[in-house]
């Protein structure tokens, strides 16, 4: 290979040109000397009902005498669209490095260190045979690319399962007048992307400072505008801090909205906010005309549920719904969600995430809280 090796080219195109080797055991222990390791592992979990965890480690030893660096490591883009198989970290020796968002990036392992990849396996759907491909991509001592097949088969649906579904009633729908929302966390999925874009503290560079936007409540009209957010107030999404995104979107990601919103809000603390004109800068200029909803939401096909559940979206139990939350009596928190296309995307010609993003499917989730005005 010619020049330093992309994770995110790997995952994009598909760089499948390894030598398989058939591998039987459950945990294995592979040693690495001068030549860096290419090929395929196979790695099988036990029958696992809906809703349990079984966990392995896929041990390796570092025995090149010098330290290896892993470019990245993920479950490969489009090979578990359900999310049945997660990568939790990687221990070496004595520490674990945990991912983030399913991605580890820019691993170091000490020369002679032992380490292992920690895999999940919590199956979605019942008496199913589930796979996913987990990739590793080294850029040294020599670049090379490593894939461990998962597999798995799932039983029935296990006593404790919880049942997914939004939560009927019990919402506060009585408010009125000008209030504040603000966005405690908010992130962003696309088709595209092998990872969400999104505000959690372990996935940013910088720590993001919640924003707070107006809004307007008519009880008796139920009735929610959302007025236009423009540049002024600064919605700022941090630069996420692992690859492949860190090194595409090199700084913040500037939301606002194109005009004013107004929906829906119910006697249950329900809001449908339809056609919201989002708007993302940064390298995408890209526009997301989206209805924001705290009821259900269809999942289109072409886009990843394991990618939905990593954004921190609910599934419904059928596995086809992501939904939302409505105000609630006593905290005022509400969960908004919405799934649209990107469009008009505009983004400069160096910015392969622009490019990529352009008539894909997305989804947003955001996470709020109303501030209703002192003394009321």
């Amino acid at each position: 290979m010619g020049g330093k090796l992309s994770f995110l080219a790997f995952r994009v195109i598909g760089l499948l040109a390894v030598a398989f080797a058939a591998w039987p055991m459950l945990s294995c222990s592979v040693q690495q000397g001068e030549d860096q390791l290419h090929g395929m592992i196979d790695v099988a979990f036990p029958s696992t009902a809906v809703c349990q965890v079984q966990q392995k480690l896929i041990n390796f030893r570092n025995v090149s005498g010098t330290e290896i660096v892993i470019e990245g490591a993920a479950i490969s883009g489009g090979t578990d669209p359900e999310g049945n198989f997660s990568l939790l970290g990687v221990k070496i020796d004595a520490e674990t490095v945990p991912a983030i968002t399913g991605f580890l990036s820019d691993v170091h392992v000490p020369s002679g260190a032992n380490y292992a990849f920690v895999i999940s396996y919590t199956p979605r759907s019942e008496n199913t045979s589930h796979t996913a491909i987990l990739d590793i991509v080294y850029t040294a001592p020599k670049e090379g690319v490593m894939q461990i097949a998962l597999s798995g088969t799932s039983a029935g649906r296990a006593p404790t399962c919880p049942t997914g579904g939004p939560t009927p009633g019990g919402g506060k729908g009585d408010l009125n007048g000008a209030v504040t929302i603000t966005i405690d966390r908010i992130a962003l999925v696309s088709s595209a992307l092998s990872q969400p874009i999104s505000t959690d503290p372990d996935n940013t560079v910088t720590p993001y400072n919640p924003v707070s936007v107006p809004i307007s409540f008519d009880a008796a009209a139920n009735l929610v505008t959302l007025p236009t957010i423009g540049e002024d107030i600064q919605f700022l999404l941090p630069r996420t801090k692992t690859n492949p995104l860190f090194n595409l979107i090199k700084g913040f990601t500037l939301v606002t909205t194109e005009a004013d919103g107004s929906g829906t809000y119910g006697d249950d603390g329900s809001i449908e906010i339809p056609n919201v004109p989002i708007h993302l800068t940064e390298c995408f200029d890209t526009n997301f005309d989206v209805t924001l909803t705290t009821g259900e939401v269809t999942i289109p096909n072409n886009l990843p549920k394991n990618l939905l559940r990593t954004a921190g979206f609910d599934l419904t139990d059928d596995q086809t719904k992501v939904f939302g939350s409505p105000v609630d009596a006593e905290t005022l928190q509400t969960v908004l969600i919405g799934i649209a296309t990107f469009t008009d995307t505009t983004g400069a010609s160096s910015c392969t995430v622009a490019q990529s993003m352009e008539a894909t499917a997305g989804a947003v989730i955001i996470r709020a809280t109303i501030h209703l005005p002192e003394g009321s």
